[in-house]
């Protein structure tokens, strides 16, 4: 839809290369741009994102490669977020890491860049583990700040937070993890 018109009908987003589908598809908007960010999760275990950017460079990045050895896809474990003042996008999701996926990793996408380069190569964030594999993870930006609040919970039903700066994750026992009203 563009200028009050409606255009052919094309795929409505990246192009997944998922041959079960897409099990989990998280968007989220830009508050300083008309971005939009997407996270999927399929049926294939790959985790995916790209950015969605307006006129003049209009459409979807290019996926950067996937993470083909995701935890599962059966719960909400990826969702994205853009830091309030930046434009930074970030995106989560839980990985692979054994008998119990107690962690996840992230991925920032700023200016056309995504750092790491793919969510295949992601740093895990070693700074909030979780007695049991999460089950859903949520992150929600403040509206004033770049700080982003990655919420989550497990299969034993804990709830965990830490805060994500605008370049790195708090510590596990900081004060800025503690949740607020």
């Amino acid at each position: 839809y563009s200028t009050s018109t409606w255009a052919t009908s094309t795929s409505a987003g990246p192009a997944l290369a998922a041959t079960a589908g897409a099990n989990w598809i998280r968007l989220c908007s830009d508050p300083v741009s008309n971005r939009i960010g997407f996270t999927s999760l399929d049926g294939d275990m790959d985790w995916n994102t790209a950015v969605w950017r307006p006129a003049g460079t209009e459409g979807w990045s290019a996926l950067p490669t996937e993470d083909a050895a995701m935890s599962g896809s059966a719960y909400r474990m990826t969702d994205c977020a853009w830091e309030s003042q930046s434009g930074q996008l970030l995106a989560a999701a839980v990985d692979d890491s054994g008998a119990t996926d107690n962690k996840f990793d992230w991925i920032t996408w700023s200016a056309g860049t995504w750092s790491p380069a793919s969510p295949s190569v992601t740093a895990t964030n070693n700074s909030t583990v979780f007695a049991g594999s999460i089950t859903w993870l949520s992150l929600i930006p403040d509206p004033n700040t770049d700080n982003v609040t990655a919420l989550a919970m497990d299969a034993a039903n804990d709830v965990r937070s830490t805060v994500w700066n605008g370049s790195a994750w708090a510590a596990g026992g900081a004060t800025t993890n503690v949740l607020h009203e």
